[in-house]
């Protein structure tokens, strides 16, 4: 099945009796593909149900059936569904705006269907959340993807530590994924800039501040990110200066319409943004070439 799910166990069950039965009866019609898979129990620290999630939640979303051998056999799992969150949650994972470590995120809604006073199925509905969603497996942040059956990691996104093991390559990597997504979401969520939620760049305002971008990046790529001013008065811009200016904008839109209605702050926000949006896609395809012409591969 390529595609998103077609139908869902929380939209079938609609009308029915939640029960074993009528789960069974559910997913005798489905497959272990890209959208739907079977974990009869969990590993010690519950790895493989955070696995299963965030692949699915890295490509189209879809269901994961704990409790449910790979034959589709019932076992069930004794554990509760705040447990389950638990796991989910990951809390010891370092946490960012522009990628997912709370996998509860991606998680519409979890279904518990008894078998014994003490023995659960659980079926979780994944859904995707257009933002890369990592796992956090002996203390390194890896990326997994839903591939046929399988979850496979994602081997450019495997080292999101702050601290250890930076590269040049690694940097410019990252700060490229961090620009493209939050530089794509930026129409969808302008309503939280209303609100005074602003726009950053955790990876790369980390990186600035911890001195390795100026370390490791070389001038041209500093040049190329920031801009470059010239004389006394001349500026060129990088590529996260049409971002950076969008920032001023909307706080420029904030100090002059703050004492007027919250409808000319929407307005002027939202009129902003639309102009931003016809050129940064430019930006990104800037961005992807300059990496090429720097020879560092990226896995968009």
């Amino acid at each position: 099945m390529k595609g998103p799910p077609t139908s869902r166990y929380s939209e079938w069950l609609k009308g029915k009796t939640k029960s074993i039965t009528e789960l069974e009866t559910y997913i005798q019609s489905l497959g272990e593909w890209f959208c739907s898979e079977y974990k009869a129990n969990t590993n010690e620290d519950g790895c493989n149900i955070r696995k299963a999630v965030a692949a699915m939640a890295n490509k189209h979303g879809g269901e994961l059936f704990i409790g449910i051998s790979d034959d589709k056999k019932t076992k069930g799992v004794q554990m509760s569904s705040q447990e389950i969150s638990q796991i989910l949650s990951q809390e010891k994972a370092p946490h960012g705006v522009w990628y997912i470590t709370d996998l509860n995120e991606t998680v519409h809604g979890i279904i518990d269907i008894p078998i014994t006073e003490n023995l659960f199925v659980y079926v979780l509905d994944v859904r995707n959340q257009d933002l890369p969603v990592f796992v956090q497996e002996n203390n390194t942040m890896k990326l997994f993807i839903r591939d046929g059956d399988r979850s496979m990691p994602v081997d450019s996104f495997q080292a999101l530590d702050w601290s250890r093991n930076l590269t040049r390559e690694k940097i410019l990597t990252t700060c490229y994924f961090e620009f493209k997504t939050i530089t794509k979401r930026i129409s969808s969520t302008y309503h939280g800039y209303v609100l005074g939620l602003g726009i950053k760049f955790p990876y790369l305002e980390k990186r600035m501040e911890d001195g390795t971008l100026y370390r490791y990046l070389t001038p041209e790529d500093i040049i190329t990110l920031l801009g470059e001013r010239k004389g006394s008065s001349g500026y060129i811009g990088g590529l996260y200066n049409h971002t950076f200016e969008l920032i001023h904008r909307i706080q420029m839109i904030y100090r002059t319409d703050y004492e007027e209605s919250e409808t000319g702050i929407y307005t002027g926000i939202k009129d902003v943004i639309s102009r931003y949006e016809d050129e940064i896609e430019d930006k990104i395809r800037q961005f992807q070439s300059y990496l090429k012409t720097q020879k560092i591969h990226i896995e968009d």
